[in-house]
């Protein structure tokens, strides 16, 4: 736990991220996951605020996430893994393969500045008029744009350029890793039907049966907190955690490091560690029933000031989405029953091996 003290007490020691040449292929050292200094301070705080205002602030949160829930239909994809071994980077076809690598990064971030310019011109021509504090994170960007232009602010760092990286990071983030965590949701559920049970009487004692679950219920649906915590922990879904720059000389655990050493502090040896977690390797979500201190030992998130910004957004999502599921369909699997255990232990996402699913809905 020593990592853990030292990292959320010592912000400025480990505050610096270390970012190698393939994150910065598109970013060159902006946006909000690579970037570092005065400019991650204010762009991290820009989207701090931003998410919070147009998120739990107004209830438009939920509004989005069970709109997604109940528009989509479920369908067999494969997502793209953004998060290459790091072994590629020494490749001496590195720079043949370069191009053809980062095409789903190029794909993304076109998207995203189209996405932008559409907005732009919507405005220009009247059919998107902006608010006092705007409908989006789109608008309220643009509004900060334009408050940084009437007050003169000098080499301002709020242009569309780096609007459209701020949301390539944010997309990136966010969709890879809350989908990943839901396939492992998936699994969980599947190999253990006597969760899913206990699970669906709570929901449906509070629910009625009659409604989708809510983030008002949470104080009333404990099992599903366990739960979904329980999830994060069996997923922990990253094999390496993001990398730091020791800004100064330091000690850790007993031993001399240097400045300007590369360090992490890796969540899913704590997460599997088993004098803090009985029987790591069992599914069982009573545990943080039981232990009501467990939880605080739980960090899918990071810690300390690069923990992950869309926190409320991702907690959100799994309990809302992990909660309907469970209310709305029985999960049956289509051949032989995934194991709860990695496919993929060598790249940073670590994902469960392929499976098939279906989820045939409740009669309540």
């Amino acid at each position: 736990m020593w990592h853990m003290r030292l990292m959320s007490k010592e912000p400025t020691l480990f505050g610096v991220r270390w970012s190698n040449g393939g994150q910065n292929i598109i970013r060159e050292g902006r946006g909000i996951i690579a970037s570092n200094g005065e400019f991650w301070q204010e762009h991290r705080r820009f989207a701090l605020k931003t998410l919070r205002d147009f998120g739990l602030g107004r209830n438009i949160m939920e509004e989005k996430i069970m709109e997604e829930y109940n528009y989509r239909s479920l369908e067999r994809v494969s997502i793209f893994d953004a998060f290459t071994p790091v072994a590629l980077f020494k490749s001496d076809l590195w720079k043949w393969r370069k191009k053809k690598l980062f095409e789903p990064f190029y794909f993304i971030y076109g998207m995203v500045q189209k996405g932008i310019q559409k907005r732009v011109d919507a405005i220009a021509s009247g059919k998107h008029v902006i608010s006092e504090e705007g409908d989006d994170f789109v608008d309220a960007f643009l509004i900060k744009m334009e408050k940084d232009k009437k007050d003169g602010v000098r080499d301002s760092t709020f242009t569309l350029d780096t609007l459209a990286i701020d949301l390539f990071d944010l997309w990136i983030a966010g969709q890879e890793t809350t989908s990943t965590t839901l396939t492992w949701a998936c699994v969980c559920l599947l190999n253990h039907p006597e969760v899913v049970k206990e699970l669906r009487m709570e929901l449906v004692d509070v629910t009625g049966g009659t409604r989708p679950v809510s983030l008002t219920d949470k104080p009333n649906t404990p099992y599903l907190t366990a739960t979904v915590n329980e999830i994060q922990r069996t997923a922990s879904i990253l094999n390496i955690n993001p990398f730091r720059q020791l800004q100064e000389d330091t000690v850790i655990d007993g031993q001399p490091v240097s400045a300007g050493a590369v360090v992490t502090t890796q969540m899913s040896l704590l997460h599997t560690n088993e004098a803090v977690f009985k029987n790591h390797t069992v599914f069982d979500p009573s545990r943080f029933m039981e232990n009501n201190n467990l939880e605080k030992t739980l960090m899918p998130f990071g810690i300390g000031k690069r923990s992950c910004l869309g926190e409320s957004l991702a907690r959100a999502e799994l309990y809302l989405i992990t909660g309907n599921l469970v209310l709305d369909f029985n999960f049956e699997p289509v051949g032989l029953k995934p194991e709860i255990k990695t496919a993929s232990p060598f790249g940073s996402m670590k994902r469960p091996p392929n499976y098939h699913i279906r989820f045939v809905p409740v009669n309540n």
